[in-house]
């Protein structure tokens, strides 16, 4: 694992009052993404989707700690190789 280059977290849903359903995903004073409802997904999904894309610096740490935690052993286990793949798609090396 590399030293993560994203904004830390934590992050948080915002929403902002907007009329077109906007969620804002933010950290501190920045704003890391706004999410729109294109009407193909229910609210829920949407609603769903921000406070995914939220969590994602303390599923990303999460997700090190536990490799980390099983280096050796990762290869005998499908759920941690897909752990470790889903690592380095959020490193950009995957």
């Amino acid at each position: 694992m590399s030293e993560p280059r994203h904004t830390p977290g934590p992050w948080e849903v915002f929403d902002m009052g907007l009329s077109d359903g906007r969620l804002t995903i933010g950290a501190e004073e920045k704003t890391i993404c706004d999410t729109l409802n294109d009407m193909l997904d229910s609210e829920d999904e949407h609603i769903a989707n921000a406070y995914l894309i939220a969590a994602a610096p303390e599923l990303y740490a999460a997700a090190c700690d536990v490799v980390a935690d099983f280096e050796e052993s990762v290869s005998r286990y499908p759920s941690l190789l897909r752990l470790a793949a889903a690592i380095a798609k959020a490193e950009g090396r995957g």
